[in-house]
């Protein structure tokens, strides 16, 4: 959804609503276990960016901003908190210089202590990049308060820091540019020294680290281990391939049952039918057999968050609704038949 909202303009309000509505229920993404939440917290990250690089489309900023803020800190990922963080910020923009322009000044302050009071709390993350967005924030944040309590506006001068759009580059485009003058991409930044590299060897010579593998012995290095040690190793390898091979039906129906829970808590695996190629591949591994001894279930998510449409039926909707063109068109028809 990231990738198709940066580059499709058309799709972009559908998807920013669609992403509101994630981050204003982000209590239910988080719910469950550890492996429950690792599986489906994952699409926040893409719904706060959405929301923020995009939050033109969005019906209810301030809905949004104090959802972010209300976020479970101990138990969010940290690389999502720090993108929450920046997106936080750009939100915050927006509503100061809507409410700078009419002349809102109990509005800034009560956005301005909202911010207040929520920020320390990412402060305490222990995620390090989260941590220091929130800390840099912060001191913007009290730094603009202080212009506040002057009357003075400040939110066109702060919303600068997220002018313009980002775009992706594409490969050939990133090709096209050239090298600069000057920049010699194959020689040495910072030439090694010789005498280091000798003095290493000399080390490692000295400790006795030098000594080989015995199928590299043949070439006039001393082997790295006797022959009693080497048959003990590969007796230690057979007998792990052996116990990996023979598995126990209990173990292959347990191993079933992890599977199963797994797919279920998966937001990204696709449902339906196995196709044959893929059954005959699975059968090669006992893994594979223990998943072919129960039928695949039509699984469904337990995940329903009231008014988020997938993209199918978004696609059914766009087709069903007649575009202003057709309209114009048989508009035109119905006048010339009269």
């Amino acid at each position: 959804m990231l990738d198709v909202s940066v580059r499709v303009q058309s799709i972009r309000h559908f998807s920013v609503s669609q992403m509101a509505l994630l981050v204003e229920n982000a209590h239910l993404l988080l719910a469950g276990s550890a492996q429950h939440r690792s599986n489906m917290c994952e699409v926040l990250l893409a719904a706060a960016w959405i929301c923020g690089e995009y939050c033109e489309h969005l019906c209810n900023v301030q809905g949004v901003l104090e959802a972010m803020l209300k976020a479970k800190i101990p138990i969010m990922p940290g690389h999502i908190l720090s993108v929450y963080m920046q997106n936080i910020a750009k939100l915050y923009a927006v509503l100061l210089t809507r409410a700078e322009a009419e002349n809102d000044w109990d509005g800034i302050d009560s956005l301005d202590n909202l911010l207040l009071s929520k920020l320390p709390e990412f402060v305490l993350a222990d995620h390090l990049e989260a941590q220091e967005r929130a800390c840099t924030f912060l001191a913007i944040l009290k730094i603009i308060e202080r212009f506040h309590s002057n009357h003075e506006k400040v939110g066109e001068e702060f919303a600068k820091l997220f002018e313009g759009e980002l775009n992706p580059v594409a490969a050939k485009a990133q090709k096209k540019v050239p090298i600069p003058e000057g920049l010699d991409l194959d020689a040495w930044i910072y030439e090694p020294d010789l005498e280091d590299e000798a003095s290493e060897l000399e080390n490692e010579n000295a400790s006795g680290n030098t000594a080989m593998r015995p199928e590299f012995a043949v070439f006039g290095g001393p082997s790295r281990y006797s022959s009693d040690e080497d048959r003990d190793y590969g007796e230690k390898l057979s007998k792990t391939k052996e116990s990996k091979d023979e598995l126990s039906e209990e173990e292959l129906q347990k191993r079933l049952k992890q599977r199963q829970a797994e797919i279920e808590n998966n937001p990204y695996y696709m449902k339906g039918e196995i196709k044959s190629n893929a059954s005959k591949r699975l059968t090669r591994t006992p893994l594979g057999a223990a998943e072919k001894l129960g039928s695949t279930p039509d699984l469904q998510s337990p995940l329903e968050i009231p008014g988020v449409v997938g993209l199918n039926k978004y696609m059914e909707q766009q087709q069903s609704t007649l575009s202003w063109k057709t309209a114009k068109k048989e508009k035109r028809k119905l006048k010339e038949e009269k």
